[in-house]
């Protein structure tokens, strides 16, 4: 029961953040809670923080987003919006 409110918490916070035409493109292997979704303009990386989550787990999101910032400048890398 549990897992099913915390799935259609996490499907809220989706529809409400990125809309209703976002299509999950992949779940990471090691952790649920890192997915990946696509909307018709922009690719969005999700990390769920629960009390949970966080607890001994690294920042891998966070530092993708640092240096994907650091090699914007790059042609053909993707332009980085924000990381929240």
């Amino acid at each position: 029961m549990r897992y099913v409110q915390e799935q259609q918490g996490w499907d809220q916070f989706v529809r409400e953040s990125l809309g209703g035409n976002a299509a999950l493109v992949s779940v990471s292997k090691y952790s649920s809670d890192c997915r990946v979704y696509r909307t018709n303009d922009a690719v969005f990386k999700i990390r769920r923080l629960t009390l949970s989550s966080m607890s001994g787990r690294n920042n891998s999101f966070e530092d993708e987003y640092l240096i994907m910032q650091q090699l914007s400048s790059v042609p053909g890398v993707p332009a980085v919006r924000s990381y929240k």
